[in-house]
């Protein structure tokens, strides 16, 4: 396995049939999402401690994959979420963006790999939430540990709840549909959240791929999505820092540019992003935007160019009240693929 970054139940019905309180109880009725962008397939969300959501390289990779990438999935434990406790328990998923309506008539399915072997405990799976408020379940019973599996929806493997139905366990995708005969889809998601169980006391990880619904194939983020972030000192006409995240749509995060002191002793918060391009000849990124200087509104232009096996790094700041600085970093490092 190789990764690159850029309640004391009796049965496993019954596990499967508490996952709708489970998941209300670890919040994912009001998860709160990262920025979205309409580009991107997905949105992450996650618990604020002892979750990750984002893009990766990793492999192995599913069987006919065209590409490395995954959506990595990952909870620490957190010991008061234990059974038969659950508080304060992690999730993490991803939104599927550009998908409500109408539901498919092709069932969805996925693929995941598991870190840890043992009863899923209704994770990973593919929520449909209805405009009845309702919603359908897909997922697996159990993991294997270390291979992919495909859990598809043309099985038994769905779980309904709501609608004209209550509940239904181990129903066909058509059945459950009936449940909500007339309803539309208003969102769609695919989320973790089993670290309750004691079977995973040092937590795990899942990667998903392959998510197909409908007419949507998700295997990767948007066209161009790549690294790009970085932090450090730098020694220009004056000694300054900087920190820039922008690769919000591998991880989820506010692409942003700031610094404590541009090198006159200001500084320096983005409030937008106007634009991002990378130069792949000169391994460089340039990010426009605007934000604001000690309380003062300005725009800027942020330069990096990344750091090399032998080289350091440079950046460059110009800003619209006339101030710029530029130089070489003495500390830190700049990522750009």
């Amino acid at each position: 396995m190789k990764e690159n970054t850029i309640v004391g139940f009796k049965t496993l019905t019954t596990t499967i049939c508490l996952i709708t309180v489970l998941s209300v109880s670890v919040g994912l009725t009001a998860r709160v999402h990262a920025s979205n962008d309409n580009q991107n397939p997905v949105t992450f969300f996650k618990s604020a401690a002892n979750a990750e959501a984002k893009w990766v390289h990793f492999t192995p990779k599913p069987t006919g994959d065209p590409d490395t990438w995954s959506i990595k999935l990952l909870l620490d434990p957190v010991a008061s979420c234990f059974q038969p406790m659950y508080v304060n328990c992690p999730y993490a998923g991803a939104d599927l963006n550009g998908v409500a309506g109408t539901p498919p008539t092709t069932p969805p399915s996925y693929d995941y790999y598991s870190t840890v072997s043992g009863p899923s405990g209704g994770s990973p799976r593919l929520v449909m939430i209805f405009s009845d408020n309702g919603d359908m379940e897909l997922r697996p019973l159990t993991w294997v540990a270390g291979v992919w599996a495909h859990e598809s929806g043309s099985t038994t493997d769905w779980d309904v709840n709501g609608g004209t139905c209550g509940f239904l366990y181990a129903a066909t995708y058509n059945a459950g549909l009936l449940c909500h005969t007339g309803k539309t889809v208003t969102d769609v998601f695919v989320v973790t959240d089993s670290a309750w169980q004691l079977t995973n006391p040092n937590g795990y990880t899942h990667y998903i791929d392959d998510i197909s619904y409908g007419s949507t194939f998700i295997t990767s983020p948007q066209s161009g999505c790549q690294e790009s972030d970085g932090n450090g000192d730098f020694q220009g006409q004056q000694s300054g820092n900087f920190g820039f995240d922008n690769d919000g749509c591998i991880d989820g995060d506010q692409n942003q540019v700031s610094s404590t002191n541009r090198g006159d002793g200001r500084d320096f918060q983005s409030a937008q992003i106007t634009t991002s391009t990378f130069d792949a000849t000169a391994n460089t990124v340039t990010i426009t935007g605007f934000g604001t200087s000690n309380g003062i509104p300005l725009t800027f232009v942020f330069v990096a160019l990344e750091t090399g096996p032998t080289t350091p790094g440079w950046v460059s700041f110009a800003f619209s009240d006339g101030y710029t600085n530029a130089g070489t970093l003495v500390n830190g490092n700049i990522l750009l693929h």
